[in-house]
């Protein structure tokens, strides 16, 4: 299915926080250039297109998680983890935790620094079986950082160093 992308770009209100210079540095052929190259994976043209491959691990991996724990802790801050929640919420509701289900409780932590936030956590998940999906463009986000050696430190505690593999 060939579809071709028509990007429009309308700089307008921009232009009083531009100068001449970046103005005359916009190539919007390579901008498009560069779109299409991170399409990849088929986001540009949902849900008409979409990388079947990939779809097809993100429901092995939630089958799997789903199977295994009654809890996920997704690590991230800012738009690493805003999207997921977003997309929670919107799917289900803003109360998922507290409503009746069949799927895995979801707590979102790394988004601060506060150790009392991350033990909260813990004690929320209590004795329920629990995995940790991390979020992270750079890696070394101080915050997420710290929630990562928490969390790893509880996995590998729970479920030794071969269940800790499997849950993170």
């Amino acid at each position: 299915m060939g579809v071709t992308a028509v990007i429009k770009v309308d700089i307008e209100g921009a232009r009083d926080f531009l100068d001449e210079s970046e103005l005359r540095g916009i190539d919007t052929l390579k901008a498009r250039e560069e779109l299409m190259t991170l399409n990849e994976n088929g986001w540009i043209n949902l849900p008409a297109e979409y990388n079947a491959k990939l779809a097809g691990e993100i429901k092995d991996i939630v089958a799997k998680i789903s199977g295994e724990s009654k809890a996920l802790v997704v690590l991230g801050i800012g738009g690493s983890y805003l999207g997921a929640r977003a997309a929670i919420e919107y799917v289900n509701s803003p109360n998922y935790n507290t409503l009746p289900k069949q799927s895995p409780d979801i707590y979102f932590a790394g988004n601060n620094a506060s150790g009392e936030y991350l033990s909260q956590i813990f004690d929320l998940i209590g004795d329920r079986d629990f995995s940790v999906n991390v979020v992270s463009k750079s890696g070394s986000t101080i915050e997420t950082a710290i929630a990562l050696r928490f969390f790893k430190s509880m996995l590998k505690a729970r479920y030794g160093a071969e269940g800790l593999k499997d849950r993170l």
